[in-house]
Parts: structure tokens; sequence; C-alpha cells
């Protein structure tokens, strides 16, 4: 780390005395990391890892010439049949102008949004309902979401071929965090009235993987598109929603003063679909 010992043991009891937290125990054997501290380096590491590609793909950016279309989408982007459509059109753009180099951002609601925002990417392939209330951006509907009620295989109301919607006002819905909950536990609830139930109550999660996680465990219950990478043998179970004509839809959103050529080439490709 070209520092002495001296000087690496003092500036890690200040980093210690600042955070008010022990990271490390001393002996005669050497150094081992407390609880607190394998938590906080467990914790770290991949904002650190991230921090790096971060100034590595900026770098890149500076560098690039020629052309490229970027877009971000949700994390179950490329397993969610919903957004079959896009996958099969990005495959097919790919063949049509193979110049153009196409860079995918996958992330959650609240990155995506970001990513979109700061202009990393060319447009964003996402549900409606999360981009809501963001300003500055333009967006073209292309289809309504085909919707699934998600739930472990091994909850007792998975034990039938149809749904129960009566015992749904008994249960816990998952969803994953939007920047505005409010708003999103609004739209969800709204959603479910139409299917003739309440749930009991909406817990939020941080991000996608949170949101399989808690659904496998019996935690709640979700809504989504149909997971081609987890079906019944891997411990989830679907039952199709009718479509709503408030339900929500996929769209494509970009900055709206900011449509790229290689964008304009996308969509003028999708319209041929």
């Amino acid at each position: 780390m070209f520092v002495t010992q001296p000087t690496l043991s003092k500036t890690l009891k200040t980093f210690e005395d600042s955070i008010g937290i022990k990271l490390c125990l001393r002996n005669n054997m050497g150094i081992t990391l407390t609880k607190e501290g394998e938590y906080l380096k467990f914790a770290l590491e991949h904002i650190v890892g991230d921090l790096g590609n971060a100034f590595d793909y900026a770098k890149a950016m500076k560098r690039e010439s020629g052309q490229t279309l970027r877009f971000v989408a949700p994390s179950a982007y490329d397993t969610d049949e919903n957004f079959t459509q896009f996958i099969n059109a990005i495959k097919l753009f790919q063949k049509k102008y193979p110049a153009v180099a196409v860079e995918s951002f996958l992330c959650d609601f609240r990155e995506l949004r970001e990513t979109l925002d700061l202009g990393i990417v060319d447009f964003a392939i996402t549900q409606d309902f999360v981009l809501h209330n963001m300003p500055n951006i333009s967006l073209k509907k292309v289809s309504k979401m085909v919707r699934h009620i998600m739930i472990s295989a091994n909850h007792p109301l998975a034990a039938s071929d149809e749904p129960d919607f009566d015992a749904f006002n008994d249960e816990v819905f998952i969803r994953i965090a939007h920047p505005d909950n409010d708003y999103a536990e609004q739209q969800l609830m709204v959603e479910c009235g139409h299917y003739g139930f309440r749930p009991k109550r909406i817990d939020f999660v941080p991000n996608f993987l949170s949101f399989i996680h808690d659904i496998l465990n019996r935690n709640g219950i979700g809504i989504c598109g149909q997971l081609s990478n987890l079906d019944e043998a891997a411990g989830m179970k679907y039952y199709r929603l009718p479509e709503i004509d408030e339900g929500p839809s996929i769209v494509v959103a970009w900055l709206s003063d900011r449509l790229t050529p290689e964008s304009k080439l996308f969509l003028d490709l999708l319209k041929e679909r």
C-alpha cells in the first residue's frame, strides 16, 4: 500500500473513531475484522467496484468514435416475456445496422431513471409507471403489459389451478422501491381493485433480487410479467391476470431534447414491426 505500518494503523484508528465502530481486533497473532468490519467490507466492495467501473466507462465515452446505441431497461429485461418484442427488435437492429454498436444497461427503477435523466443512455425500455412524474422526457407506448400474480410454488394459495382473489385480501404484496413509493402503492392498489381484491399491505424492497427472494421465501406475493428463468420447477407459480384499460404499458422513453440519430433509426424500426 506504499505506507508504513504505523501510518496505516493511525489512519485505520482515525477512521474507526470517525464512524464510531470498531472494525479490527488486534492481538499477537495479527489483525482480524470484527463482525461489523466484515459487514462493511461486504457492503462496500461492490460500491467501490461500481465506482471504478463508472470512471472506466466515462473514459471510454470520451474516447469513442463511431455510432453507438445505448439503452437502459429493468433488471428482468432478459427474462420477462413483456420485453420479448424489444429483444427481437434489438437483434434485428444489430443485423440491419452492423456498424452501430449496441450497449445495454440493466438496473432497478431508481437507477434506471437516473441513467436516463443523466443522458448516460439514448433511451429507456421500461414500464410506464417507472417514469411517473419524470420531467423533460418523451415516450412512445408500445404494448400493454401481460400481468401475472407471482407466488411461491410452496405457498398455500398456489395449490389451486385458478387464483383465489378473495384470499389475496389477506396477503402482503411485494413491490420494488420507486422514487415515489406513495404513487407506486396507490397504482398497485388501483390495479388490484380492478381484479377484485385489496392487499393486506404493500412492502417495498430495494431491488429485483430482493423482490424474487421475498416471494420465493413466502414473505409476500408480487404482480409482474412471467419470468422465463423462474418457472414452477424453480419454485415459482404464476396466475395470468385479465388485461385492464388502466393497466401498465411498456414504453420507449428518451430525453425530449436528445433524440440521437441511432435512436430514431430504432424507433423507425419499431414502427415497421
